[in-house]
């Protein structure tokens, strides 16, 4: 992020999951402005790009320990499509869980399935290269 110019990162989370001071120091270092919030609605309608992701309850550090934190206020939900800007776009890497409500899918601006086959292809494209067979492809 640090190639763009005028540009700010908001960080939406409950208090529990705020970022971790090796990003925020990073950011500082690299002069990337950032604020961090738990206003979920404030937040999305100020954004160009809203980039989801579920609770990586995979990282607790004891078992349990995520789903005692209430992350409701913060899932994307149908209702929150005419708070965003109309060329706003809603990213997630997927799997998802609930923090995306399925009824976003049929929105234009939803475009993580785009991401998925994107990603699909890339990785096709990786692989024939490191198998040295991308010509062998038409």
């Amino acid at each position: 992020m640090k190639n763009y110019q005028n540009m700010k990162l908001i960080f939406v989370s409950p208090e529990e999951f705020r970022m971790e001071n090796d990003i925020l120091d990073f950011l500082r270092k690299h002069n990337i402005s950032s604020e961090e919030t738990t206003d979920f609605r404030s937040a999305i309608k100020e954004a160009d790009a809203i980039y989801m992701t579920r609770i990586q309850d995979e990282h607790d550090r004891s078992k349990g320990e995520s789903a005692k934190i209430d992350c409701s206020t913060f899932h994307f939900k149908k209702e929150h499509l005419s708070l965003i800007k109309p060329t706003c776009v809603i990213m997630h890497p997927l799997p998802r869980r609930y923090e995306i409500e399925p009824a976003v899918d049929a929105d234009p601006r939803a475009v993580y399935w785009r991401q998925e086959r994107n990603g699909m292809w890339a990785r096709a494209a990786l692989i024939s290269y490191i198998f040295k067979v991308e010509d062998k492809i038409h």
